[in-house]
């Protein structure tokens, strides 16, 4: 069932029926729920060092940075990690079928060029 949350501004307070309040109230303690029993704390960061058995590097982590965006590893130097994989959108892609090589260099919904044969997979988590 999905409730849409009506919004009414009274004195530029907004306001919500009652039921409509209580359901979303509902449904977020539900997803907060599920996200703590699958261990989402909502503090990555502070948990990156633990998580990865050792600590960050930050002139290695730099690098990956520069090398992420940098063309040179695009099939015909015109592309990048971070073209398909955006850390705008999950370290995946806005578009329905993944636009690789020969685009205009954009990323986000205004990325053009051919289409490949698939949709770009995330790649958020692949160092755990």
């Amino acid at each position: 069932m999905q409730i849409r949350t009506l919004v009414l501004l009274v004195s530029g307070i907004p306001w919500l029926p009652a039921k409509v309040a209580a359901a979303n109230d509902s449904l977020d303690a539900q997803l907060n729920q599920a996200l703590f029993k699958a261990g989402f704390s909502g503090h990555i960061e502070s948990t990156l060092v633990t998580r990865l058995g050792r600590r960050i590097d930050g002139q290695l982590a730099n690098l990956g940075r520069l090398l992420w965006f940098d063309i040179i590893g695009g099939l015909h130097s015109d592309n990048t990690c971070g073209g398909c994989h955006s850390p705008g959108n999950g370290f995946g892609d806005t578009q329905s079928i993944a636009i690789g090589v020969q685009n205009n260099n954009l990323v986000g919904p205004r990325r053009t060029g051919p289409r490949n044969q698939r949709r770009t997979p995330m790649v958020i988590n692949t160092t755990f």
